[in-house]
């Protein structure tokens, strides 16, 4: 790496550490340091949270994913843009108007409310099964990033990873959710800010009119958008894309705490709509930079071959950055990345902490006064930031990185199982929500070890889990007609 490129990184941690301290607030208890409690008021609360929502989901895994997809597939990936729109309009019109009527402190407050504190604790131990899994992966992908850039053998991998754990689990210990909402929208500006230099670098770099680029993609099938094969082992197709990437977004919005947390820190439920509504903009720029980077780059490659190119398509971008951007625009891109991982990692560090402490601390310990509780949440986010880096040493040996961020994911569907029956008005046995979740787990399990494409492993718990449930249901139901049949008898 250029010493200029260097320079940009460090600049842009610093910056960002000083912004995390400055805007984090006063955190004299728990609750304000995990939720806020409607600390973002006015336009510019609005704003900052929406486009917190947005950036916690946009790690490094996103960035490499979502461009080298459309490198290898071509527009087939826009199809996860319909998946959003469709899983935003769910979430904006069906789940919040209900969850928010629920005036919860925490998240899974409106659980416990429904269900009792068992079910409640079984989804929280979900939740930390799916983050910790997930951060592991948002850990690894910026490592692999890094390491191309740099041109570090494997050797490295641990130092690159311990270095990115550790810088994001002392911001998140600082920061607490004020911090890191206010860097979550700075940095998802300065991500897509990034991809843009990109974008212009390559245009202005590629001998090519328009109708030419659009000419090459088109030869090699690039401009294919929709792919109706019904294999289950085809990636991208459209019915895995509509399917999968639709109850993993909902999944996300609905049942993630990290979004959960981000809707109590606004002021009003109407502030939470507005702010959703400027996530799915935001969400939706990003990811269309980092298609249509990812489609220049495939013709780029066509017009001028390179020995050294990686084999691994998720190295194609880093590779490109670091090789062909000028001094300084590379490091813009590795600050970018940086800036996905801590997005995500300090959100997720800190959203963990806040159930370990809520969910699991304050109703199996003795009681505690406000400041002990701030205490232990802040104890909570090092310890669980030390366990996210060491997992992330087994993605390593998952496969590519969409292959190991859906794996993770495994106990997402379940949840979300866990979150519709909650504000449903159905009545259901807590049991059976329980087992639900239980079973559902270990069914996604089952499907991301086969040979089936990953996209399937989030709906498949999903299903699975409100299968279980509804058959529980249908015996309660003839249980009761067989009574009221005797009775009449």
């Amino acid at each position: 790496m250029r010493r200029i490129d260097l320079i940009v990184v460090v600049v842009y941690v610093v910056g960002v550490f000083a912004l995390g301290v400055v805007c984090r607030g006063r955190q004299r208890n728990a609750d304000e340091y995990f939720t806020g409690h409607g600390a973002f008021k006015g336009s510019l609360g609005i704003f900052l949270v929406g486009l917190s929502i947005a950036a916690s989901f946009l790690s490094a895994t996103s960035i490499i994913v979502l461009s080298s997809s459309a490198y290898t597939d071509g527009i087939k990936v826009l199809c996860c843009m319909l998946s959003l729109a469709l899983a935003w309009a769910i979430v904006r019109y069906w789940f919040l108007r209900r969850y928010l009527t629920a005036n919860n402190r925490h998240p899974y407050d409106i659980v416990e409310a429904r269900f009792g504190y068992r079910v409640r604790l079984c989804l929280s131990v979900l939740f930390f099964l799916q983050r910790i899994g997930w951060m592991a992966v948002v850990i690894y992908a910026p490592t692999v990033i890094l390491m191309g850039a740099m041109g570090l053998g494997l050797a490295w991998y641990w130092p690159v990873a311990i270095a990115i754990g550790l810088t994001c689990t002392v911001l998140a210990t600082i920061g607490g959710i004020r911090g890191l909402i206010v860097i979550d929208a700075v940095q998802f500006i300065a991500i897509a800010v990034g991809l843009l230099f990109i974008i212009g670098a390559i245009l202005s770099r590629l001998d090519l009119p328009w109708n030419g680029i659009i000419a090459n993609l088109s030869e090699r099938g690039h401009l294919s958008l929709f792919d109706f094969s019904p294999s289950l082992v085809k990636p991208w197709t459209f019915w895995a894309v509509m399917i999968g990437m639709t109850v993993e977004s909902v999944g996300r919005f609905a049942s993630d705490q990290v979004s959960l947390q981000r809707y109590l820190a606004s002021e009003s439920n109407a502030a939470v709509f507005r702010s959703f509504v400027i996530n799915l903009w935001g969400a939706v720029a990003v990811c269309t930079l980092l298609v249509v980077a990812g489609l220049l780059l495939s013709v780029w490659y066509q017009y001028n071959p390179s020995s050294a190119r990686p084999k691994d398509s998720d190295q194609i971008l880093p590779f490109f950055a670091m090789r062909e951007l000028a001094p300084g625009l590379s490091g813009l891109f590795i600050a970018a990345v940086v800036a996905a991982t801590i997005n995500t990692l300090t959100s997720g560090l800190n959203s963990m902490a806040g159930a370990l402490t809520t969910d699991f601390i304050v109703p199996l310990g003795p009681p505690r006064t406000p400041a002990q509780l701030l205490r232990i949440g802040r104890i909570s986010s090092i310890v669980l930031g030390g366990l996210a880096t060491a997992f992330a040493g087994v993605a390593v040996h998952l496969g590519t990185v969409l292959q190991t961020s859906q794996i993770a994911s495994a106990f997402l569907g379940p949840m979300l199982a866990c979150m519709v029956w909650t504000i449903s008005k159905i009545n259901l046995r807590p049991k059976a929500v329980l087992w639900g979740m239980i079973i559902g787990s270990i069914a996604a399990c089952t499907v991301a070890c086969s040979a089936a494409t990953t996209f399937w492993v989030i709906p498949t718990g999903f299903a699975v889990a409100m299968i279980i449930t509804w058959i529980d249901l249908g015996l309660a139901w003839r249980n009761r007609l067989l009574r009221g049949s005797i009775e009449l008898s």
